[in-house]
């Protein structure tokens, strides 16, 4: 057999082959060098014949020519083939600068530094150090000059490989003589640059042929490839071949039970096929690294095949790598927010701290380095997202590998291979404590085992039911800051003193951030049918209490979370009551915001509506709710908020809502009170009372302010006491919302007062207004203002109904008073404030929690909420909670008047009212529930039994406090002119002085009784030079 082959377009073919290495015993057709050419200047050249009979991809296989120059046995220039070259084709390397003969045959050029005679040459395959296909020269010699000499030698020559010589010299470390293997030809010979002409006869031979050019696995899954080994002819008897593979990879005879080695006997020239396997080890190495196959005849019965006729080249196998080198978690976390190695494949092996795995539950697990860094800046925890992996346990220490990814902004790893259980540690939760000093702290424990030792209090459950989180804080319950701070610091003189304090609101919030974590409950299930968490009423208030709470602090949606690895203890610390707390007197008031109580049209049906319940079982339930807890208040008036805007006939939402309370109550005890004839506004949604026809009647009709500031119009309506005959107007109202985009004043003005606050405040200066028209139209001063003001207790619609003269009676009653949970920050939004006239026979305000604390999984809605849970008490009957206050309406059974000089004014067993007027008085109120007014001059004032009122007047008043007396109001105490003279051996170092909203209270520190409210005045601003002994 003798083939030309000449250069040409088969270079460029795409056209696949399968690689075939063959062993003869007078030819072994490979890859080899079949001319050289070291002329003068830069003409050198090499062509490399392919004599495999299958087209050769040179990247892929990643041939390498290297260059050994003067005796060095490490190679000088490593210059990489590219391309393909066809079977039977060459493929022509020259120097970048040759001439235009040889460039033009070129395939491939170079540009640096060539050989000269004495340096060299190796072709391999597998790169630098891969399988050395052929040799020029001998590696770690130099000849002097040249290898050979006359026309075959190394230098100043061309070289032509011999046409019977197919295989090149894989050993590149012999003695090398040019003569033995190649013909010579002079200087500057190019003719026959670009083609050979092989003739490599016939003969015994082994034939190993690749599929696809190569042998190619892959560690991961331990994948498969063939190839196939046959004998060029028919021996005369059996020749055994011994096939070994190296560490990389395992064969098999039979494509199912693999070996590192086996035997295989040949007797005919049909081929056998070997199946390579990738061995799936750990160790981080190339991608494609070499596995080498050896083969070798065993024993051969036929003489024609032995291995020193038919010598077998090896098998290079490509075996792609999936292992990577392991890295610590605390170097994927790093110090900052986002990891600094995000798209990197990385392995780890750490102890498993948080398994949730199940679809319901994060499809993963938390995993923790068993000995962290040390730095406090970097976290030792990562989260695994691990859908449908191996099942894993706490305490379990696994080696993964994964892809570093940051998912809602918690760095994880994802793609996730090779996991694998390989023993087992203990980690110790670290301590976290809060409140921290930087919202970014809680980074540096992303992933890890922490606990809270702490007592941490519920103070937010709003997303219980939808997506199992609570909202917890250190130091209690969250307050928002414009519900104790003045934004705007405006004092009780209605006069604005230009110091702003929207400073102390924002570092207020800020601290308050600073206090929260976000518990979770290890699944991303929303709407879980079972509701975490709850106690057995089937709630959880906030308020509520844990300690010791332990998990995995992850991240997500914004927020730090703990994932618990322990059911966390609640405590009920802030239990329900069936009822609210007593507020005395001969009427109760309350405020009611029901939640859009619309009832559809009237008649059963026309729901949904635009509001409220969207079916009428839901508005069944919806009613349920709100009916029991209005009678559980048992007010003799209440105002109603967020009622239907239908009007006030027989199937309108009011008509509805009491025809319902009387029938649970079995008998007509409410009544409800028609709209003003001047209306109640064109929002779907309005203001409304109603009454107890038993306890009080109507005097004339109700009345409402027309005025367009309001977008909801309040409503009034004067009650007489039916016992006494005792009058008072309650006025019922409902201001503009927070929410929502304002524009110009009424944007929000980033003083946490959120939107149209300016138009709130307008509302609240047009109320006044409408609360002094109320005094001349009813003849009677007895007004009390309720209802949802949407503005917070220091926020500038208070303070503007304040510095108008209304005594805000929540705030003289309650510590912290709160009716609404807003972002996890409790405030009050609901309020009742008084004339002075009525303030002084208030006997009691209270807020009634059952709803504010109550998470919303608890309301009529029937979308989301699991069936179980509902039940038609008051409890989340709305989100706001009702407002109750206590008066008792009496005349006054005495008045004494002082005249010009010194008086003592003493008054009886009753109510009295005692004006020194000018000069130096002394006034005793004795028992009863007694006003004391002062008037000019420097005056005491002694209340006496009973909830007093006292009024200094002008000039420097003493006011006298004793215990067990009574908790008295000091209306104009002026701080630095008036004292407060302590009774029976009372001291200061025995007081608590508290701020609450713009009044002070003083309370007996050990029984926690309060002694009095002084209105209007700072709590810093009362030290122990104020009082003085009686």
């Amino acid at each position: 057999m003798c083939d030309a082959h000449l250069k040409g377009r088969s270079l460029q073919s795409s056209r696949s082959f399968d690689l075939k290495f063959v062993a003869f015993t007078e030819i072994s057709m490979a890859l080899f060098f079949s001319e050289y050419i070291e002329g003068s200047s830069n003409n050198k050249a090499l062509e490399i014949y392919n004599g495999t009979g299958a087209a050769l991809d040179l990247t892929a296989g990643n041939y390498v020519v290297q260059f050994y120059f003067n005796g060095s046995t490490t190679a000088g220039l490593t210059i990489p083939l590219t391309g393909t070259v066809a079977a039977g084709d060459v493929f022509v390397l020259a120097q970048s600068s040759a001439n235009a003969t040889i460039l033009a045959q070129a395939d491939q050029t170079n540009g640096a530094g060539w050989f000269n005679g004495d340096d060299a040459i190796v072709l391999r395959q597998g790169g630098a150090s891969g399988t050395i296909l052929d040799s020029i020269g001998q590696i770690g010699v130099d000849p002097g000059t040249e290898w050979g000499t006359g026309l075959t030698s190394t230098a100043d020559n061309t070289l032509r490989r011999k046409s019977n010589i197919t295989s090149g010299d894989t050993n590149p470390n012999n003695a090398f003589d040019p003569s033995v293997e190649w013909d010579g030809f002079a200087i500057d010979t190019f003719d026959g640059l670009g083609s050979y002409t092989a003739n490599p006869g016939t003969g015994a031979g082994v034939i190993i042929t690749q599929s696809g050019n190569s042998t190619d696995v892959n560690e991961q899954g331990e994948t498969t490839d063939t190839y196939t080994i046959a004998l060029n002819t028919t021996p005369t008897g059996a020749v055994n071949l011994a096939i070994a593979a190296d560490n990389e990879t395992q064969i098999s005879t039979d494509g199912t039970n693999f070996f590192n080695s086996v035997t295989l006997s040949l007797t005919d020239a049909n081929p056998k096929t070997i199946t390579v396997r990738a061995v799936n080890d750990q160790d981080v190495e190339g991608s494609p690294h070499t596995g080498v196959i050896t083969h070798t005849i065993a024993s051969s019965a036929d003489p024609a095949y032995s291995n020193t006729l038919t010598p077998i080249p090896n098998l290079n196998v490509n075996v792609i790598d999936n292992d990577v080198a392991v890295r610590k978690v605390y170097e994927i976390q790093g110090s900052g927010a986002v990891s600094p190695i995000v798209g990197q494949t990385v392995a780890i092996e750490a102890v498993v701290v948080g398994d949730f795995q199940s679809s319901s539950g994060l499809n993963g697990f938390y995993v923790q380095e068993a000995v962290g860094d040390g730095n406090a800046a970097t976290s030792d925890g990562i989260f695994i997202f691990a859908p449908n992996s191996i099942d894993v346990s706490v305490g379990q220490t696994v080696r993964l590998t994964g892809t570093v990814e940051e998912n809602f902004n918690q760095t994880q790893l994802n793609n996730i291979s090779g996991l694998s259980v390989v023993g087992s540690g203990s980690i110790t939760p670290i301590a976290v404590d809060l409140p921290v000093t930087a919202t970014t702290d809680l980074e540096r424990y992303e992933g890890m085992l922490v606990t809270f030792p702490e007592t941490l209090t519920v103070t937010e459950n709003f997303n219980l039911g939808r997506f199992g989180e609570v909202l917890l804080s250190s130091e209690g319950r969250l307050f928002n800051p414009t519900n104790f701070i003045d934004p705007t610091d405006i004092p009780s003189t209605e006069t604005e003193n230009d110091e702003n304090n929207v400073a102390a609101v924002t570092a207020q919030q800020n601290a308050n951030n600073l206090r929260e974590i976000l518990l979770d409950d290890g699944s991303n299930t929303q709407n879980p049918a079972t509701v975490p968490f709850l106690n057995e009423d089937g709630t959880l208030r906030v308020g509520s209490t844990v300690t010791s709470l332990t998990g995995v602090l992850g991240f997500g949606f914004g927020s730090y979370r703990l994932q618990p690895t322990t059911a966390p203890n609640f405590v009920d610390s802030n239990p329900r009551t069936v009822a609210p707390e007593e507020v005395g007197g001969n009427v109760k008031v309350a405020s009611f915001n029901v939640l859009n109580y619309f009832n559809g049209n009237g008649m059963g049906g026309g729901f949904p509506t635009s509001r409220g319940a969207t079916t009428f079982a839901e508005f069944e339930r919806q009613s349920a709710k709100i009916v029991s807890a209005i009678a559980a208040l048992d007010a003799d008036v209440v105002g109603l908020i967020e009622v239907e805007n239908d009007g006030d006939g027989s199937e309108s939402a009011i008509a509805e809502l009491v025809e319902r309370l009387n029938t649970y109550l079995g008998a007509k005890v409410y009544d409800y009170i028609r709209d003003p004839a001047t209306g109640v506004g064109s929002d779907e949604i309005k203001v409304a009372f109603i009454y107890k026809p038993g306890t009080v009647t109507p005097v004339g009709a109700s009345l409402s302010d027309p005025d367009a500031i309001y977008n909801r119009q309040p409503v009034a309506q004067t009650f007489e006491l039916n016992s006494n005959g005792e009058t008072f107007t309650p006025v019922i109202n409902h201001f503009k919302s927070k929410s929502g985009t304002g524009t110009g004043a009424d944007a929000d003005q980033g003083d946490g007062q959120g939107a149209f606050n300016f138009t709130r405040v307008q509302q609240a200066q047009a109320l006044l207004g409408f609360v002094n028209e109320l005094k001349t139209t009813t003849g009677d001063s007895d007004i009390l203002v309720l209802g949802d003001l949407n503005a917070y207790g220091e926020e500038d619609p208070i303070d503007v109904l304040r510095n108008g003269g209304l005594v805000d009676e929540l705030g003289r009653y309650i510590q912290n008073p709160y009716s609404f949970v807003f972002d996890g920050q409790s405030g009050r939004l609901d309020h009742a404030l008084s004339t002075s006239s009525l303030s002084a026979q208030i006997t009691g305000a209270t807020e009634w929690h059952i709803n504010a604390d109550e998470p919303r999984i608890l309301d009529y809605n029937q979308e989301f909420n699991p069936p179980g849970l509902y039940e038609p008490t008051p409890y989340r009957s709305s989100d706001h909670d009702p407002v109750l206050i206590g008066a008792d309406l009496a005349s006054i059974l005495s008045v004494f008047n002082g005249g010009n000089g010194e008086d003592l004014l003493s008054g009886t067993s009753g109510r009295d009212e005692l004006n020194g007027n000018n000069g130096r008085d002394t006034l005793l109120g004795g028992n009863g529930r007694d006003i004391l007014n002062g008037g000019n001059g420097d005056d005491l004032l002694n209340g006496g039994q009973g909830q007093d009122t006292l009024l200094g007047g002008n000039g420097s008043d003493r006011f006298v406090l004793a215990i067990g007396t009574g908790s008295d109001n000091i209306q104009d105490f002026k701080d630095g002119t008036d004292l407060i003279a302590l009774s029976n051996s009372l001291t200061f170092g025995q007081l608590t002085i508290q701020g609450n909203a713009n009044n002070t209270l003083i309370r007996l520190t050990q029984t926690n009784e309060l002694l009095a409210t002084l209105n209007g005045v700072q709590a810093n601003a009362i030290t122990a030079i104020d009082f003085v002994s009686a």
